[in-house]
This record gives structure tokens, C-alpha cells and sequence, in this order.
């Protein structure tokens, strides 16, 4: 139903003639400002579990790579071009762990529903992947330096630049830092919908 009011907003055309505007209804405003609220919830409790699952395998299989590098012996005459190379890696792996320490808080904290927490959400996650990336270029740096390019030796997967453990890391995340934003985003275009559908339109 669309409403003439007058220029000064105080009356309106009733389709015989002009009486005093009439306030709009506090019920239908309080819905306007629920809708995107309850609509919202879903999508938090997504990325929220999202996050949390993401983070945590991320994590542990990060934390097993790092153990098994520190546990090689770096003073072997085979490591030592690599060795600088492979301390480089474990810190970075340590960082990546640290990063999904953060990530999962800010899980939670878009889970609850806090303020800017799922842009802390998908940040974390983006440079977390960038950090896994850089992994990637290490790791593979050192298969190559030490194993060449060698058919034989890079048929094993882990010498392999797209399923080695860090590249496997970096698939991960990047599933779950797809499918989060895909959600934020849908999120968002029903918010401003529900919004749009909800507005009362004035002349």
C-alpha cells in the first residue's frame, strides 16, 4: 500500500481528502529490525563451525609436519644445503599454528555474534593461506634441492608440488575460506532484501 504524505510529513491523502498522519506501526518496525538479525544467526553458527573445523585440522597437521621436521638430523651432510631452509619452514609452520589459534577465536567469536568478527574471521584465514603458500614455496624449494627433478623421486606424493603436506594445508584452508565468504555474502544479499522488502515506500 503505498502512502501520499504531504510535504511536511505531517498529513496524508486518504483518497478523499487530507487527515493527520498516522505514525507507523511499532510492531512492523521492531520486525524490520529483527529480520536481518534472525537471518544472520545461521550464517554466524556456519562460519563460526566452519572456522573452528578448518582451524583445528590446519593446526594439528601443521603441529605433526613441524615435529617431523625438528626431529631430522639437521647435521647430516644430506640437510646441510637445506638446512637453513628447513629451520626457515619450521618457524613459519609455527606461525601458521599460532594463525589458527586466532582463527578459531575469532570462530567463536563470530559463532556468538560479536561485532566485526566474521571480517576478523575471513582475514585471519586469508593470511593464514598466505603464510601456507609461502610454506609451499619453501618446502618445495628444499624437495628440489635435495631430490632434483627426478621423476623417480617426486612420484612420492609428498615430494610431489601438489600434494605435498603444506599444499594439502593450503587446500584446506582454502576450501573453508571459500565457503565462509560464500556465506558472508549470501548473508549479506538476504539482509539487504529483507531490508529492501521491508521499507514502506512514501510520495
Amino acid at each position: 500500500m503505498v502512502v501520499e504524505l504531504s510535504e511536511d510529513g505531517k498529513w496524508q491523502w486518504n483518497g478523499t481528502e487530507w487527515i493527520t498522519a498516522q505514525p507507523q506501526n511499532n510492531h512492523q518496525s521492531g520486525l524490520m529490525e529483527h529480520v536481518p538479525e534472525k537471518s544472520g544467526v545461521a550464517s554466524r553458527i556456519l562460519m563460526g563451525l566452519i572456522g573452528i573445523l578448518m582451524s583445528l585440522v590446519i593446526a594439528a597437521v601443521s603441529l605433526y609436519h613441524r615435529f617431523e621436521i625438528m626431529s631430522a638430523d639437521l647435521t647430516s651432510p644430506d640437510f646441510v644445503p637445506v638446512r637453513n631452509s628447513m629451520e626457515t619452514l619450521s618457524a613459519l609452520l609455527a606461525l601458521v599454528i599460532v594463525l589458527a589459534l586466532v582463527t578459531i577465536i575469532c570462530s567463536i567469536l563470530t559463532f556468538i555474534g560479536l561485532g566485526f568478527s566474521k571480517k576478523a574471521l575471513l582475514g585471519s584465514s586469508i593470511i593464514m593461506l598466505v603464510v601456507l603458500l609461502v610454506c609451499v614455496w619453501m618446502e618445495w624449494s628444499i624437495v628440489q634441492t635435495i631430490f632434483g627433478d627426478d621423476p623417480e623421486n617426486t612420484a612420492d606424493w609428498r615430494r610431489n608440488l601438489l600434494t605435498m603436506p603444506p599444499t594439502l594445508f593450503a587446500y584446506c584452508n582454502l576450501a573453508g575460506l571459500t565457503v565462509m565468504a560464500l556465506i558472508a555474502r549470501l548473508s549479506r544479499a538476504k539482509r539487504e532484501s529483507s531490508l529492501e522488502l521491508n521499507e514502506v515506500p512514501q510520495l
